[in-house]
Parts: structure tokens; sequence; C-alpha cells
């Protein structure tokens, strides 16, 4: 998975953003750090 998400997020939702592997891989040459507000496919309660 994607280690930025990692950093920004609990390791529970990491097992589940799982689901979005190729989602991370697609995005991986252009990823950047979220915003502070959350917004994004990581926005975890």
């Amino acid at each position: 998975h994607c280690m930025a998400c990692v950093s920004v997020c609990p390791p529970q939702a990491v097992l589940v953003d799982q689901g979005l592997q190729e989602w991370h891989e697609k995005a991986a040459g252009t990823f950047v750090v979220m915003p502070s507000s959350g917004a994004g496919p990581h926005s975890h309660d």
C-alpha cells in the first residue's frame, strides 16, 4: 500500500485501504500528502 497513506492513516484503516492498492499504484507517481482538511480517499473517521 501507499506509504504516504500509511503515515497519515491508523493501521486499522490502512487494512481497509488495501482495497485501493490499484488506485495507489496508479497515483503513486503524482501522489502528494493530502491537505490537513482531510479531503480525499483517505478521510477516515
